[in-house]
């Protein structure tokens, strides 16, 4: 029987099913971003805004996961939530090979569209103008991991097999991610959702 880690540590990608470091980071953002413009109409209902763009050096996101790999640059803490998705993402490479590197890239893409989505708010101005950018653009991840239990359970709200991964595995990858932001000071908030 394989080991059990901790999904809300880096011990979780020490499996070896997942484990290796991903090299090819550029290509792994390539193949994942034109999977996205590819999908099914129903699905791109969860990622609207992504296929807005042509090229994956036009997300912000993916952007900044490029730029963090050339530069391998610390964000500071009060970063928008894109820097810190990002350098996320770079860190996970670390530990992944390229397969599970793409899952958890696509993850963090919903996760980041869900926030973006019920903030939308936030990025318009009196007159419910959109000011062009979305709310991961503008503010930190402070307060990221409040939406996480919302995101699995309604952005996510059953076994859908878009996107490769099932809700247990979501929670995990929420644990993970959530965690991290909270033991990397990019958020006070420090939450533990169970799979059950």
């Amino acid at each position: 029987m394989p080991k059990m880690y901790d999904s809300a540590t880096f011990e979780y990608f020490l499996d070896s099913a997942i484990s290796g470091i991903t090299r090819d980071i550029e290509n792994c953002i390539n193949q994942v971003f034109y999977e996205f413009h590819n999908l099914q109409y129903g699905a791109k209902n969860f990622i609207s805004s992504l296929i807005l763009y042509s090229t994956p050096s036009e997300h912000p996101l993916l952007y900044h996961i490029m730029d963090v790999c050339r530069n391998q640059q610390i964000p500071p803490i009060n970063s928008n939530c894109d820097k810190i998705f990002a350098f996320y993402l770079f860190n996970v490479s670390m530990y992944v090979n390229s397969d599970f590197f793409k899952k958890m890239l696509k993850f963090v893409v919903l996760y980041r569209e869900y926030l973006n989505t019920i903030n939308e708010g936030m990025t318009k101005t009196k007159n419910n103008v959109w000011i062009g950018l979305n709310y991961s653009q503008i503010f930190n991840a402070n307060d990221v991991p409040d939406i996480s239990n919302d995101f699995v359970s309604e952005f996510l709200n059953s076994e859908n097999s878009y996107f490769g991964f099932s809700k247990r595995e979501a929670i995990e990858y929420t644990n993970n991610f959530c965690r991290w932001l909270y033991d990397n000071n990019y958020s006070c908030s420090k939450i533990n959702i169970s799979n059950s």
